[in-house]
């Protein structure tokens, strides 16, 4: 009898070993599909344009979408960052056309240490076809570690994203920013060229 019990366990532990592997396999697989490859470019206006290129992260909800990108840069000098972003959109509950939006940025290299955060109270967004598009004004608040300053501003982000397909997406993004200042009442808006910049990112969710 002894003998049968431990047959027994031995066979129902050969049994859920393999079980495992394939729950294992099966939760990396679910989370290996929600990684999103993402290239493009980025720069203001008035300079060359820099390559990048990286990895998203989503944990998306209904009413939230919360997206980590780790990725780097690479300039027309062949001088490459590190960019670290998080990106938060929630719904509102009501309203599901307006929404909260924030995002937090981090460039780092031997050259370059800076982090940036940007928050909008009221981001609008709408729908058309196979286009997204959204707007809103922000605050940002940034800091240069490397020269030990730090500084305030205001910015207008518009954007749109359009769906080649289900899973390739293109975004455009157009920031216009308001000169760096130490407080709020010498936010100054001037020289456009310098203080718009652009992001062109493709997308490849599998």
């Amino acid at each position: 009898m002894t003998i049968g019990l431990k047959q027994v366990f031995l066979a129902g532990l050969i049994g859920v070993s393999p079980l495992s592997s394939v729950t294992k396999a099966q939760s990396l697989k679910q989370f290996v599909s929600k990684i999103v490859p993402e290239v493009g470019v980025t720069s203001t206006l008035n300079k060359e344009m820099a390559l990048f290129r990286g990895l998203n992260f989503p944990f998306n909800s209904k009413n939230n979408q919360f997206d980590i990108f780790l990725g780097a840069a690479l300039n027309p000098h062949k001088k490459g960052d590190f960019i670290g972003m998080l990106t938060n959109d929630a719904k509102w509950n009501k309203y599901s056309n307006f929404s909260i939006w924030a995002r937090s940025v981090m460039i780092f290299s031997k050259r370059v240490k800076k982090a940036m955060v940007e928050l909008s109270p009221v981001k609008v967004n709408w729908k058309a076809g196979k286009f997204d598009f959204s707007v809103n004004p922000a605050i940002y608040a940034g800091r240069d570690f490397k020269a030990g300053e730090a500084n305030l501003g205001l910015s207008a982000i518009f954007q749109t994203r359009y769906s080649v397909s289900t899973k390739d997406k293109l975004l455009l993004e157009v920031r216009y920013a308001s000169e760096p200042a130490e407080k709020f009442k010498n936010i100054k808006f001037e020289n456009g060229l310098d203080n718009t910049s652009y992001r062109i990112t493709y997308k490849r969710y599998f």
